[in-house]
């Protein structure tokens, strides 16, 4: 999720945000409720539950993969338990909202779908990747990485894995 689903989440929080300003309903929607804020605070709940979704998906299809790749290797079958796997999907959650929640930012901040994943990609393949792959060659710019959004979702995937490894349950 993180290396590849983080932009994804990044275009979705784009497009939620985004989307009526293009299409040109914003000023319908405007005119009915009135209050900009409300609108946002309505599309970023949404844009929560669609996360949730996501996270829970992914979870259950992870789930379900492992079983069938266990079973098919006749391997044991060994699932985590309850709360392991609710700290998943705490870690899944908190990955695909802070991606979307940052493409929510872009496509206020731009009102232009286009504009806000243009940049949003950008930030994210060109500054974040570019500058993650300098802080790791030049040790003056280590401190970088600890702000950056893609090394930190990393590093929460990564802790999740190890944790897994400390309950005994083999990583995948």
């Amino acid at each position: 999720m993180p290396v590849y689903g983080g932009p994804v989440m990044l275009i979705i929080g784009v497009l939620v945000a985004s989307a009526d300003y293009r299409w040109g309903t914003l000023q319908t929607i405007l005119s009915r409720s009135g209050h900009r804020s409300g609108i946002l605070t309505g599309r970023f709940l949404g844009l929560a539950v669609v996360m949730t979704l996501i996270a829970a998906g992914s979870l259950v299809l992870s789930i379900i993969c492992s079983v069938v790749v266990a079973l098919s290797t006749g391997s044991a079958l060994t699932l985590p338990h309850v709360g392991a796997l609710v700290g998943f999907l705490a870690a899944m959650l908190l990955i695909t909202m802070a991606w979307s929640a940052v493409g929510f930012l872009f496509g206020v901040l731009t009102r232009n779908p286009a504009t806000g994943i243009a940049i949003g990609l950008l930030w994210t393949l060109a500054l974040e990747n570019g500058l993650s792959g300098l802080a790791c060659a030049v040790p003056a710019l280590e401190g970088i990485r600890f702000v950056m959004l893609s090394t930190n979702t990393g590093a929460i995937a990564h802790a999740m894995v190890l944790r897994r490894s400390v309950m005994g349950v083999p990583p995948a």
